[in-house]
């Protein structure tokens, strides 16, 4: 599992841990069952997992501090 990360109380990215007034968009999902924390994502995250996903392979590592997504594995 992950944890959230959160900022002084504000909604804040739950994968890079920027704040909404640091990026374009913050999206929340869902509160699971009604109760609990809500995650959020940022459209920067949005941009870094579409690139993944587009790649080649099925696991890449995203570095927080860069926001960039690594070459992808090449197929074996």
């Amino acid at each position: 599992m992950f944890r959230m990360k959160r900022l002084a109380g504000s909604p804040a990215c739950s994968f890079c841990g920027k704040k909404g007034d640091d990026v374009a968009k913050l999206v929340a999902g869902p509160r699971v069952y009604g109760a609990g924390p809500r995650v959020y994502i940022c459209d920067e995250c949005v941009t870094v997992a579409n690139r993944l996903m587009e790649g080649a392979g099925n696991v890449a590592t995203i570095t927080p501090a860069s926001n960039t997504a690594p070459a992808p594995a090449s197929p074996r």
